[in-house]
């Protein structure tokens, strides 16, 4: 079954979905790539990011939409490695506090190495940990915790 294709630039920014999902991979939820380049270099201490809209189809909504935004900032850079850290958050917080609950899952934060020989993600650590105390009244919390790593092998 397709994944369906986009058309992106060369800083792994989505551009436009050409064409529907399938496999359970939806590609305005799920960005391609974990992290985007500045398109004008990298130095240690900058910032630069990504905004994108997510769409809450069932289970976990009716088509509701939302703007997140990834913000990122080089903090370390050698002659073949950037080491980039990033945060993931909502451009503007829904009204009831709950409401965001769904798009926990959708908002990772951590550290991201680029291998610039390679051109590629060398390796990721990203972390989800999000509380919501009395969503359901007093003594009530809801918590989304999660953690993804990526190592990719290679020439080095």
């Amino acid at each position: 079954m397709p994944l369906g294709t986009a058309r992106l630039d060369g800083r792994g920014n989505v551009l436009e979905i050409k064409s529907g999902t399938g496999g359970g991979f939806n590609l305005d939820n799920q960005l391609p790539f974990v992290i985007c380049l500045p398109a004008d270099g990298l130095a240690v201490g900058k910032t630069w990011e990504r905004a994108y809209t997510v769409t809450l189809s069932p289970p976990l909504g009716t088509g509701e939409k939302y703007d997140l935004v990834q913000r990122f900032t080089c903090t370390a850079l050698a002659a073949d490695r950037a080491t980039v850290s990033l945060t993931t958050d909502l451009k503007v917080p829904p009204k009831a506090a709950a409401d965001a609950m769904p798009l926990w899952q959708m908002m990772p934060a951590g550290v991201a190495v680029f291998d610039l020989r390679a051109g590629r993600l060398e390796s990721a650590d990203l972390t989800i940990d999000k509380e919501l105390k009395g969503h359901q009244g007093e003594g009530s919390c809801a918590r989304f915790q999660s953690k993804y790593t990526i190592r990719y092998a290679g020439d080095h």
